[in-house]
C-alpha cells in the first residue's frame, strides 16, 4: 500500500505502492523498515560525521546547509532500494533557512542512490 510518513519537523515522505526492489532488482514483498535521520544544525552535522567542506582547484570551500536528511530502507535485515519505475516517491523537507537562488555557489546537492541491479533473467529450459 502507498504510505505517507509525517514527521514533527514538517517533513512528509510519500512512498508509492510496491516501491522497493532488492539488490538484484527483484520486487520486495512484505514489510519494509525505514530509517530516517534529519541533520538540521551544525551539532547534527558533527555528530553525523558529515564533512562540511570540500576542495576544488586547490581552494577550500565550506558548505552552507539549509538542512539534510538520510533515508535507508531494509527488508528482513537487507538493504532495499527504490525501483527505477518508482521515481514518484517524494520527500518534502522543510529547510531551516532559505538559500539565495541567485547565488551560483549555493546549490542543492543530492547523494545519488545506489542503483539496483536489473532483474536476473529466468534460466533457459
Amino acid at each position: 500500500n502507498p504510505q505517507q510518513l509525517n514527521y514533527p519537523s514538517g517533513t512528509v515522505i510519500d512512498i508509492p505502492e510496491n516501491a522497493f526492489v532488492d539488490k538484484n532488482g527483484n520486487p520486495v514483498t512484505g514489510d519494509v523498515q525505514l530509517s530516517y535521520i534529519e541533520y538540521r544544525d551544525p551539532v547534527d552535522f558533527i555528530l553525523g560525521n558529515i564533512p562540511m567542506d570540500y576542495h576544488q582547484d586547490g581552494e577550500k570551500f565550506v558548505f552552507n546547509s539549509g538542512g539534510m536528511f538520510k533515508i535507508k530502507a531494509t527488508h528482513q535485515g537487507e538493504e532495499v532500494f527504490l525501483g527505477k519505475d518508482k521515481a514518484n516517491a517524494d520527500a518534502a523537507f522543510n529547510l531551516i533557512k532559505e538559500l539565495d537562488p541567485n547565488n551560483e555557489k549555493q546549490k542543492n546537492y543530492f547523494a545519488p542512490p545506489k542503483p539496483a541491479a536489473a532483474p536476473k533473467p529466468a534460466p533457459k529450459k
